[in-house]
């Protein structure tokens, strides 16, 4: 915080893991290094500022990666940046987050939709999809009808 300045953003008060408190809203020059060696970030990146009583209980809050929010709540890291895609690798012993400015979309692949955020009104846009069909324990479930969606929890911006 002490290398950064007011955002000119309201504090807000937020709920994270059963945790409240006050989230200051700041910003400070950012920027990291793409693939291609060139430097890649806005001039200026928008962040929270956690109070004490946020970081309790998980040990902190973790980087999200979600893009897209309403105008209506604040700036997401990635909503930020020009990146428009990314890839999470877990299963290679050299865990790796790959981000970039292209889609690397092709192929096979599950479309995404904006229901969650259309039809429900959530502030942001998660990285949701529809399911054909889930089960738990080998058992069916959701057999009425409605929608099933899956929702790839990447988190939200806190630092």
């Amino acid at each position: 915080p002490e290398k950064s300045s007011p955002s000119g953003l309201e504090s807000t008060y937020e709920q994270f893991d059963n945790n409240e408190g006050e989230v200051e809203w700041r910003t400070a020059p950012f920027s990291f290094v793409n693939a291609t060696g060139s430097m890649i970030g806005p001039s200026q990146m928008i962040f929270g500022v956690l109070s004490e009583s946020l970081m309790d209980g998980p040990g902190g809050v973790f980087f999200g990666l979600v893009r897209d929010t309403d105008k209506r709540i604040r700036p997401s890291f990635l909503g930020q940046t020009p990146v428009r895609s990314f890839e999470i690798d877990l299963a290679s012993t050299q865990k790796m987050l790959t981000l970039t400015t292209s889609s690397l979309v092709n192929g096979d692949y599950i479309p995404l939709v904006k229901d969650l955020n259309r039809r429900y009104g959530d502030p942001t846009i998660h990285y949701t999809a529809r399911a054909k069909s889930i089960r738990a324990n080998g058992t069916p479930l959701g057999n009425d009808g409605k929608p099933i969606y899956v929702i790839f929890d990447t988190g939200v911006t806190g630092m």
